[in-house]
């Protein structure tokens, strides 16, 4: 299998310095408390072939660790997808600004997980 090569160079990136982040992030996003996946914001470019990279630091206090696996805990894919969802609302609210509109992830085909996320790390998005 093809290595797949990323599109961002995550060796550039400065966690330390955030776009956006914490309170600021509430602007973009209606999720809170244990349900905002999203840090950060890192890099955006707005466009027709635009993207956003964000981060998401893994906790080991985080709701899921306890059960998801005990002994050897490990982020749910499901939280990693509603993290990249969360990602594109953001992007989608700084390109197209829709006050009064809300974004919902509906659905995704085809994910594959190439390795596994564990507490005390950060997730690039």
């Amino acid at each position: 299998m093809a290595r797949v090569q990323p599109f961002v160079d995550v060796s550039k990136l400065d966690l330390e310095s955030p776009l956006e982040a914490g309170a600021e992030l509430d602007a973009l996003l209606p999720q809170r408390g244990d349900m905002r996946h999203v840090d950060g914001l890192l890099s955006v470019e707005l466009g027709d072939e635009g993207m956003a990279v964000g981060y998401k630091t893994v906790h080991s206090e985080e709701f899921w660790c306890a059960g998801h696996f005990p002994g050897w805990p490990v982020l749910p894919g499901v939280i990693m997808i509603e993290a990249l969802a969360q990602l594109c609302c953001c992007f989608w609210r700084k390109q197209f600004n829709p006050e009064g509109r809300m974004m919902m992830f509906g659905g995704l085909d085809g994910a594959k997980f190439r390795g596994t996320v564990r507490p005390d790390t950060t997730l690039i998005l």
